[in-house]
């Protein structure tokens, strides 16, 4: 039992070195201005529950920053981060940031990112 706990207390230490390390990789890509690579890294860690990371996607695909435009997306990011983060901040500018988008989106578009990020949280 011992060994067990030890065992998950280094994964679980490991895993969120990694995944603040990619988001730090990210913000530091960034500050240099390879959007790129900021992406990846951000994806990297959003897709591992990196709720900063989850908002700065985004942001990314809001301003087509290191991808493509594209609101669905951005929209879908926002959603989650404002779902999932517990950092009061985080949750307050991506609820904001979601729901100035709509603003500027479909029903249809809406619906399909909301499902989008549905679909993310079930797996």
């Amino acid at each position: 039992m011992k060994h067990t706990l030890l065992a998950l207390l280094l994964l679980f230490g490991v895993t969120s070195a990694v995944l603040a390390g990619d988001f730090e990789d990210g913000k530091d890509a960034l500050a240099h201005k390879d959007f790129a690579t900021a992406f990846q890294k951000f994806l990297n860690a959003a897709e591992a529950g990196h709720t900063k990371a989850q908002y700065m996607l985004g942001v990314s695909y809001a301003y087509g920053k290191g991808v493509s435009q594209n609101d669905v997306q951005a929209y879908k990011w926002f959603h989650i981060a404002a779902a999932t983060s517990t950092d009061h901040k985080v949750r307050v500018l991506a609820v904001n940031s979601r729901d100035a988008l709509a603003q500027t989106m479909s029903p249809h578009e809406i619906a399909e990112a909301e499902q989008l990020a549905r679909d993310w949280h079930g797996t």
